[in-house]
């Protein structure tokens, strides 16, 4: 389509499609189908299903998982401790199970164990 403007044909050029990664490229090509399914009618209603998390608490660390999230880090003890924010005997305490580790801890290396690259990028900076 030509627009005019004081009687001369004016060109439209398309606006720069910005770069983007093939998950962007598949969500915007899923919304283009999208929205032409809704524009031709095809779609009456759309259902979808959300699941809620339920449990939001920390597993329970056994001594062994202790150490394994220590060792994912590639840390000693005693800098792992530092991380945890404990000191060295209390962690030793989790280790050997004479001592569980508390929520905020379990938490914290559940994120280790859900992100180990993550976290050992972090451990870098600190």
């Amino acid at each position: 389509m030509k627009a005019m403007k004081n009687g001369r044909v004016v060109k439209h050029r398309p606006t720069a499609v910005p770069r983007t990664n093939p998950l962007g490229r598949r969500l915007i090509q899923s919304l283009k189908e999208a929205a032409a399914t809704v524009e031709n009618g095809q779609l009456k209603t759309l259902e979808c299903e959300v699941q809620a998390a339920t449990d939001l608490r920390p597993r329970d660390y056994s001594p062994q998982m202790v150490r394994t999230a220590r060792r994912i880090l590639g840390t000693t003890t005693d800098q792992f401790a530092q991380y945890m924010g404990v000191s060295n005997p209390e962690l030793k305490a989790w280790e050997s199970g004479k001592k569980n580790p508390p929520s905020p801890a379990c938490r914290l290396m559940d994120e280790v164990h859900r992100d180990p690259a993550y976290w050992q990028r972090r451990l870098m900076v600190v």
